[in-house]
């Protein structure tokens, strides 16, 4: 598959400025960490609500309905920055997602769709909730860490992922890797894979004091529950029959489309 250069330099001039601003928010100060978080979080929930509406057309909602369930999720997000429970809680929800999964469908439209919502609520507001919990991390494995060290080792890796597996599948991939998303291959997919961790693992000593061992095995997570992230994300959609979840960021589409892989990594590094 060719490099479609106009596409390739679309995407890499919305990449810098993008790159440069996340940059700019995660290493001011805590503050202007938190602030960029809850705003992705804002975005990305505005953006899985049009996709639940676009796959559930019977439903409708108005705009003061629509900030409810934005309130909702901050709150979510909220609860999971700042509690101390957050293991408990995130157990709890998933019980109650398996107990609605079980009987979903014998609800009635009206009360299923409040469990596509409650997914989005798990999906985004949670995710991003622990992204603010793992810069709390000052301590790991008896090193002293800065607030932004753990969430630019997640966020550079899935970055890095991205960019080397669209090269490398644009340079040799010929194995589809998932029907889902027929133009990720196999071959894009392991190439970035390997050659990010490898990149953030050997330049470790420059920007962060973990042992090599441990950047390696949070990279090869963060890249690897990424790469299902961007296939969850493409399913849906494919269920809302759209290609793109917005168009704010040319080359690249919306938040979601943007923060998908992170949103499915940031948990598992998490719960590591």
């Amino acid at each position: 598959m060719p490099i479609d250069k106009k596409v390739l330099l679309t995407r890499s001039i919305t990449g810098i400025i993008f790159v440069l601003i996340m940059l700019e928010g995660i290493l001011y100060s805590f503050k202007t960490f938190e602030i960029l978080v809850y705003s992705l979080q804002f975005a990305c929930m505005w953006e899985f609500i049009k996709i639940v509406l676009l796959v559930n057309k019977t439903f409708k909602i108005d705009i003061f309905f629509k900030l409810c369930l934005m309130a909702i999720s901050f709150i979510f997000c909220r609860v999971f920055a700042t509690t101390d429970a957050a293991f408990l809680y995130l157990c709890i929800l998933i019980f109650i997602l398996i107990i609605f999964w079980l009987i979903s469908k014998y609800l009635a439209p009206s009360l299923k769709i409040f469990f596509y919502f409650l997914i989005g609520f798990m999906y985004i507001s949670v995710s991003w909730g622990l992204y603010i919990q793992i810069a709390k991390i000052t301590n790991f494995q008896n090193v002293q860490l800065q607030y932004f060290q753990i969430p630019l080792l997640i966020i550079g890796s899935i970055w890095l992922n991205d960019s080397f597996a669209y090269f490398g599948g644009s340079l040799f991939g010929k194995t589809s890797l998932s029907k889902i998303s027929p133009k990720k291959t196999w071959e894009g997919t392991i190439f970035g894979i390997v050659i990010s961790s490898s990149i953030l693992t050997l330049t470790k000593s420059w920007w962060i004091n973990l042992s090599y061992s441990t950047v390696f095995i949070f990279s090869l997570l963060s890249c690897i529950a990424g790469v299902y992230g961007d296939l969850l994300e493409s399913k849906l959609k494919r269920l809302a029959k759209i290609k793109d979840t917005g168009t704010i960021l040319p080359g690249h589409g919306g938040f979601l489309d943007r923060f998908d892989s992170i949103l499915l990594a940031i948990p598992i590094v998490w719960l590591v």
